[in-house]
């Protein structure tokens, strides 16, 4: 009986372990099939409407990829934005906030809206999802999705880009939506497709007059442009177009402030876009206001307007010709005993500090310049850094002594090679480049001894002296009294 009852027990826990197995494996496909539900009706549902409205014109999505405000082909306006609300059991909580609850509701709803009519605008579609996590002594872990952001990529090809009239289009809008934390379940991406050929051969050559709001300048600078549609002129990091091919204004200038550029920001919405950068060029031609025909910043200067935007200049930076320019330091180069090399330079904040010539100190190798503990040149003179400090400044040259046989009796170095020797003191001698000791020898007599213990003794020198110590061998003659050795051979009494 009691091994048939523990055998039943081992059965009932291992069922019920793959029983736990497999209702984590149905939710998990059961939540992905969910997603893939959502994500085929909303490409379905948003596909169909931009197909039957010609595509995509124009699209501009917020920096947070929260809002995209569309221009359908016809002219039509969507609107496709994501709204985020947090519960705590039940109760609204903010979704930027900390938690430490057991249990957090994510619901995030994704709003489709034709906001042809602004007065009246219609919901074409709407999906909210939840997205439950919950905090278990530190261990989040997480259930359902939710919609993370979207963005949009906007591309156009023409023969000839500064006067066709015939526009090949096609936009991209990708919708995120994951989950964070549980990795077992699927990251999406909803990926819309939009493409049209749009005719402007109506608009081509219209002149679009572009009012400049100054903004509290204390002396303008330019007021209006004329721009005409198809011309197409501006300035891009990836086009190198000629000097008569970019438009160019005179900036304002304001006591303290420097100019950012112009920015347009359409009435009834927030997202701003760049009109004229801080060097004065026009960096968004006729091509944006194809899109909005019916602007003219003259009709309406209350509501659309083109407004100078100025700053602040952060530190290193100062204000010139109203622009924010890096403030120009010196760089004073303390060689430290050495010779040659550069002597300074001057250089912006922020900036990479430039390549040297190093100095030359004799008997020493050059490490580099420092400033206190950071170094900013290396031993062959090259800047390592930027420069990150807002004022003039003093580098000290660092060398270490060179590792040469003899170093202590150079008397002269070589003024292009650093540890090469060109002269010794008394007592050594000069042996490719370095110097050393001159070994001394001692030739020894018998002069009537018996023997002695050595023909020739030798010394090396050693020190500055230029001279070294011999130990002398011993002496032997029967009936002499030993006395010594000299350099007189007659020295020898009876």
């Amino acid at each position: 009986v009691i091994v048939s009852v523990v055998l039943v027990s081992v059965v009932m826990v291992s069922l019920l372990a793959s029983l736990i197995q497999i209702r984590q494996t149905y939710t998990v496909i059961h939540e992905n099939s969910d997603v893939i539900v959502y994500s085929s009706s909303i490409s379905r549902v948003i596909n169909n409407d931009l197909a039957l409205n010609n595509g995509i014109r124009y699209i501009s999505c917020s920096s947070n990829g929260q809002k995209c405000d569309i221009i359908l082909g016809n002219d039509n306006k969507r609107s496709l934005e994501i709204l985020k609300k947090c519960y705590i059991n039940g109760s609204p909580f903010d979704c930027n906030s900390a938690y430490d609850a057991e249990k957090l509701n994510i619901r995030t709803t994704l709003r489709y809206i034709d906001i042809s009519d602004s007065a009246n605008p219609e919901l074409l579609y709407i999906r909210t999802l939840t997205l439950d996590r919950t905090n278990k002594n530190g261990n989040i872990t997480e259930k359902g999705y939710n919609f993370s952001d979207m963005s949009a990529t906007q591309y156009e090809h023409t023969e000839n880009d500064s006067a066709d009239a015939l526009i090949d289009q096609y936009s991209t809008v990708v919708i995120r939506l994951n989950n964070d934390v549980n990795e077992e379940l699927s990251k999406y991406d909803i990926t819309l497709y939009a493409s049209g050929r749009y005719d402007y051969s109506n608009l081509l050559g219209k002149k679009y007059t572009l009012e400049l709001n100054n903004n509290g300048a204390d002396v303008p600078g330019t007021t209006k442009i004329d721009e005409i549609f198809g011309v197409g002129f501006f300035k891009s990091e990836n086009i190198h177009s000629v000097s008569n091919q970019i438009k160019r204004i005179t900036i304002p200038v304001k006591q303290n402030k420097a100019f950012r550029g112009y920015y347009y920001k359409q009435h009834g919405t927030t997202q701003e876009i760049k009109i004229i950068d801080s060097e004065g060029y026009l960096v968004t031609s006729s091509r944006f206001f194809r899109d909005n025909v019916g602007y003219n910043v003259s009709f309406d200067p209350e509501e659309d307007i083109i407004l100078a935007k100025w700053t602040d200049c952060t530190d290193g930076y100062e204000i010139v010709d109203g622009r924010c320019q890096p403030i120009a330091y010196h760089v004073t180069l303390n060689k430290n005993g050495g010779v040659g090399g550069d002597s300074g330079y001057n250089i912006s904040y922020e900036s990479r500090v430039k390549d040297v010539t190093p100095p030359i100190k004799e008997g020493h190798v050059f490490d580099g310049y420092y400033f206190g503990s950071n170094q900013y040149h290396d031993s062959d003179g090259k800047g390592i850094r930027d420069y990150d400090q807002q004022s003039d400044s003093t580098f000290d040259a660092h060398y270490h002594q060179c590792s040469i046989e003899g170093y202590d009796f150079v008397t002269s170095w070589d003024s292009e090679e650093e540890c090469k020797a060109t002269s010794c003191a008394p007592g050594y001698k000069l042996v490719s480049g370095t110097c050393v000791g001159k070994t001394l020898k001692v030739s020894l007599y018998k002069n009537g001894a018996t023997s002695i213990g050595a023909n020739v003794v030798s010394c090396t020198v050693t020190d500055n002296s230029g001279s070294c110590t011999v130990n002398l061998p011993s002496i032997s003659r029967d009936g002499f009294e030993i006395k010594g050795w000299t350099s007189d051979k007659n020295a020898t009494t009876g």
